[in-house]
């Protein structure tokens, strides 16, 4: 008997050890289960954040590709008004201002020109220190062409103005109107020189 109570023991023992053994490997098994879902699963969050942080990614570079597009033109267009101003100052406002109009001769010739385009009664408004000069010159033989003439002593500006007083319209010849009449063909010209491709 003692003999048939070992083995049954032994018996039990071994189908104990079997089925705990069993479990066990169910027990790993279901685990290494589990951990391969969990993997997958933070696999696909991954995957989907990464996918997500590219989209942002792209995003933000298309909207900074635009930005910079945007600022390059901006920078090129502002670049060019800058060009064209020193452009113009350089080659028409220096001469203009410093030359053109201080040069007495020049003067009278221009007026002369315009004035025997002028029909009937008119006034010519000149800076003070022409007004003597332009009085003295239009005296000589030349002043007999122009009996309906006024000529009157115009502030401090720099040019001379001739007012048709019967057609009621004024022609302006200062630095200014000259800059801007000059500058206007110069833009046109250095327009297509300055042109972004």
């Amino acid at each position: 008997m003692d003999v048939s109570v070992d083995k049954l023991v032994e018996k039990l023992y071994e189908e104990g050890v079997r089925r705990a053994q069993d479990e066990a490997r169910e027990i790993l098994q279901q685990a290494e289960q589990k951990a391969q879902q969990i993997m997958e699963e933070a696999k696909r969050e991954s995957m989907q954040i990464r996918q997500e942080a590219e989209k942002k990614a792209k995003r933000i570079y298309e909207e900074l590709q635009g930005e910079l597009k945007m600022a390059i033109h901006t920078a090129i267009a502002e670049l060019r008004e800058k060009l064209r101003y020193e452009i113009l100052r350089q080659s028409v406002e220096e001469p203009v201002r410093q030359d053109m109009l201080k040069d007495r001769e020049f003067l009278k010739k221009a007026i002369l020109i315009v004035l025997e385009k002028v029909e009937g009664d008119f006034e010519l408004r000149v800076p003070e220190d022409l007004a003597e000069d332009l009085r003295n010159y239009f005296k000589s033989d030349i002043g007999k062409i122009f009996q309906k003439m006024e000529i009157k002593v115009e502030g401090q500006s720099k040019g001379f103005t001739i007012e048709a007083k019967e057609r009621g319209y004024a022609l302006e010849f200062s630095d200014d109107t000259l800059i801007a009449f000059f500058a206007k063909y110069l833009k046109e010209a250095s327009a297509s020189y300055l042109k972004y491709p």
